[in-house]
């Protein structure tokens, strides 16, 4: 016969709280027996979190590291001095980039704004308007499992308030320590998501980023030499290897927008642990690069800078939580 324990040993929290239940119309409910039912519901709560979660996050356990361009990089901008000790907590991060599918369902329940190229009378409309920023991307634009473009850092707030209530998970955009730390795989000196040379993993194409197949439509591009990804534009997310913590595209395809108000002097004024700049300044950081950008762009380190209300042909997000 199948004891308690042995249901609990097993992790099987649900059948182990039937067990309870129904123990607790035969025997009266002492105050051990309440203690252990509420115990044993919270692990079950917990066993489904972790389960959903684990479907499109990537638990990312806490630590420290050095943030900031070190000697792991040959170049660097100013803005990403000084190197600096961070220390995380522990967070789940998205395998991937937001898709346009995800975010037109928030549009389709009025949470969301749509992206700058439906908007109704704009001249970047796809379909009525005049001006082609958005259309030269095609199909890569519009298709579900590419990453959304053309929102602002407002429209992924938006999106991050749409989903959290109805999901009942706490999801946020990432801070900039967080976003860095996970693109280095909990802060490795490494120069790319991918490494310290060639866009690769495992033999694997890693990054949709400026290659050689850019490069023969746009000629003035500085590109990776010698690579060539197969896209000009965006790709489908999830479409390259992912780095060694499984999160996808952290290099290339779109930038992301990440929570922390962009200031060139930010690092100087971190906090050590669980840093988040929110002090002067009109801008909000991006991070990652996109499919346009060349390898200087592209590493782990650089960080840049969009107007929060701006929407581009090139940004996008992901999200973050706690859990519950």
């Amino acid at each position: 016969m199948m004891t308690l324990n042995n249901l609990i040993e097993k992790k099987s929290f649900e059948t182990a709280g039937q067990y309870l239940d129904a123990a607790g119309g035969l025997f009266p409910k002492s105050a051990e027996y309440s203690s252990n039912v509420e115990e044993y519901k919270k692990k079950l709560e917990q066993q489904n979190m972790i389960e959903k979660l684990s479907q499109n996050f990537v638990w990312i356990k806490g630590g420290n590291f050095q943030m900031g361009c070190n000697s792991h990089t040959y170049k660097y901008d100013l803005d990403e001095r000084p190197v600096h000790k961070v220390i995380l907590n522990s967070f789940w991060m998205e395998k991937c980039e937001v898709t346009t599918g995800q975010y037109m369902k928030c549009v389709k329940e009025r949470a969301c704004r749509p992206p700058e190229w439906l908007e109704t009378g704009g001249k970047y409309n796809i379909n009525t308007g005049k001006d082609k920023y958005y259309k030269r991307l095609g199909k890569s634009l519009t298709e579900k499992n590419h990453p959304i473009t053309g929102i602002s850092w407002y429209d992924a707030k938006a999106y991050v308030i749409w989903l959290s209530q109805k999901t009942g998970f706490k999801y946020r955009l990432p801070t900039e320590a967080e976003w860095e730390y996970a693109a280095r795989n909990r802060g490795m000196n490494i120069k790319f998501c991918w490494g310290n040379k060639d866009p690769y993993i495992n033999g694997k194409k890693a990054a949709n980023i400026a290659d050689e197949s850019a490069g023969a439509y746009y000629s003035k591009w500085t590109v990776w030499k010698g690579y060539n990804d197969g896209f000009i534009y965006t790709s489908p997310v999830g479409n390259f290897a992912s780095n060694a913590l499984g999160l996808y595209d952290m290099g290339g395809n779109v930038w992301e927008w990440c929570e922390d108000v962009y200031n060139k002097n930010a690092y100087k004024y971190h906090s050590i642990k669980n840093p988040l700049y929110t002090g002067k300044g009109h801008y909000r950081v991006i991070r990652g690069g996109s499919w346009y950008n060349d390898p200087q762009n592209t590493r782990c380190t650089n960080r840049y800078f969009r107007p929060p209300d701006k929407r581009n042909i090139d940004v996008g997000f992901r999200l973050v939580t706690e859990g519950i």
